[in-house]
């Protein structure tokens, strides 16, 4: 299996367990750490000689080269945390902050309700695909609250998040600056403030597809234990599993050295976060949502999100098999296309 297909596997609980050694090197077009050892992916995220790569500058590249302009992706480049310059970083941070604890102030107040109106194909007898069915349409109704507006239903396929791929072919971010106007012509239309246009589509980038796959991600595994006998119905942990985001990736921009591996400058890194999900130690669990200058600002009202589904969900005393598990192909994240149950 190669390292970019570790994070779909379907057995990949137990492989992360089994990898030996769990860091290893890559040659090839650049030189690549693949790291799935939970206790080192928390102290690379934290290194001070590793940085998230530029990807303005790859954009600047990319457009002198082919002749191309990117304008939605400059506009990303200069308000999405991870891609700013360090000054401006701190700015942008305490900005959202300050916009997000007032979009959860509503979402408190909604969030019971939609939660188990979103739940309600799971207390009926039979077959119900959940991402059609639950998850989708609960989506649309968060971030309607997050966005101040009735979120279109194709923002649930533009995918912004691809953005923190960092993938500099043309093909690629041709398509990511198309689906990026589109979500921003519709943010500008809904609001005046170009400030609170960034925030909402900071909302989109980290938030839509990383909480849809919390929540996809947590059914399954829940389903997965009660098929193993592990537990009497289809319970939730109380803390997610796995992370929205399965990958991250780090530069190093000077050369270090962590318990004898030894990192050379410009060397790219691929931080398997999912190893944090899987790990024994709890300390290691709580940082699927990233660690130092770049943890993730979302942490806390995801976390609300997942209480609420989770009290709601496991109220149900579900009993239910997985029928059909289908997810798209991607190096970096998980997309699901359909989970399809039956509930007895």
């Amino acid at each position: 299996m190669k390292s970019y297909q570790l994070h779909l596997a379907r057995d990949r609980r137990d492989l992360f367990a089994q990898l030996s050694p769990a860091v290893w090197c890559e040659t090839g077009i650049l030189r690549t750490w693949v790291v799935a050892d939970p206790a080192l992916v928390t102290r690379i995220m934290r290194h001070p000689s590793t940085v998230i790569s530029d990807l303005a500058e790859a954009v600047r590249t990319v457009r002198t080269k082919f002749a191309i302009e990117l304008p939605n992706i400059d506009f990303a480049c200069s308000v999405l945390p991870v891609l700013v310059s360090d000054d401006v970083h701190p700015d942008i941070r305490r900005g959202f902050a300050t916009f997000l604890s007032g979009r959860l102030v509503e979402l408190n107040a909604e969030l019971p309700g939609m939660v188990g109106a979103s739940l309600a194909p799971l207390a009926r007898r039979g077959q119900v695909d959940i991402m059609a069915s639950v998850i989708r349409p609960l989506m649309r109704r968060l971030f309607s609250i997050f966005l101040k507006a009735d979120m279109p239903e194709d923002f649930l396929s533009l995918h912004v998040i691809e953005i923190l791929s960092f993938k500099a072919m043309v093909g690629h971010l041709k398509s990511l600056d198309a689906r990026i106007g589109r979500a921003l012509s519709f943010l500008r239309a809904t609001s005046a403030d170009e400030r609170e246009v960034g925030w909402k589509f900071i909302c989109l980038v980290f938030g839509l597809d990383s909480v849809t796959m919390m929540l996809a991600e947590g059914i399954v595994a829940a389903l997965r234990e009660f098929e193993s006998g592990r537990t009497d119905a289809v319970k939730l942990p109380d803390f997610p599993v796995e992370t929205g985001v399965p990958v991250s990736h780090r530069r190093a921009k000077s050369d270090f050295e962590i318990d004898g591996h030894k990192f050379a400058a410009g060397d790219w890194i691929r931080l398997q976060m999912q190893s944090l999900g899987y790990s024994p130690a709890p300390d290691d669990r709580k940082f699927i949502f990233g660690a130092g200058a770049h943890s993730c600002l979302g942490k806390q009202v995801s976390l609300r999100i997942w209480d609420a589904f989770r009290q709601e969900f496991d109220s149900l005393n579900l009993r239910a098999r997985l029928i059909d598990y289908s997810i798209f192909p991607s190096h970096y994240i998980i997309y699901h296309d359909s989970i399809q149950l039956e509930v007895f």
